[in-house]
């Protein structure tokens, strides 16, 4: 992350701590997901800042706020290699990938969800509201 990167992500940080005391509540934790578009329900949310929450102090700081959240960009896969787990996944090669085709996607992309959460993250990654996601709608999300 270069420091430019990194400047705009405090900046961000600072911009949710509306108590000014350089962590994150669950409440504060809570704003930022909505503001990102992430509806979830009190049991995600709580379960999200538990995972971030890694000193257990029932706050996130910022290194852990930048280490939970912030893609590192080795870690976001190429369009190559989106292309191929898509193809690889469409099994009725109709150019979309159903609910049981983004699970066997993600999952092989090293994301394991449950059914609910595989449900949010579909209708967020669906943006025309088909039902269906198309490369297009994957590889957005997924960079």
């Amino acid at each position: 992350m270069s420091n430019k990167e990194l400047d705009e992500a405090r900046n961000y940080f600072r911009s949710l701590d509306s108590d000014g005391d350089g962590l994150l509540s669950c409440s504060e934790f809570s704003v930022m997901l909505q503001k990102i578009g992430l509806n979830l329900n009190r049991n995600e949310v709580a379960r999200l800042f538990d995972k971030a929450d890694k000193d257990k102090t029932g706050k996130i700081s910022f290194h852990e706020f930048t280490n939970s959240f912030l893609k590192k960009r080795d870690s976001v896969p190429s369009k190559e290699r989106l292309r191929e787990v898509f193809t690889t996944n469409d099994r009725n090669q109709d150019g979309h990938l159903n609910h049981e085709e983004c699970f066997l996607s993600l999952k092989q992309l090293g994301h394991v969800l449950d059914d609910p959460g595989l449900k949010r993250v579909i209708s967020i990654m669906d943006k025309n509201g088909d039902g269906r996601i198309s490369f297009h709608e994957f590889c957005k999300f997924m960079q």
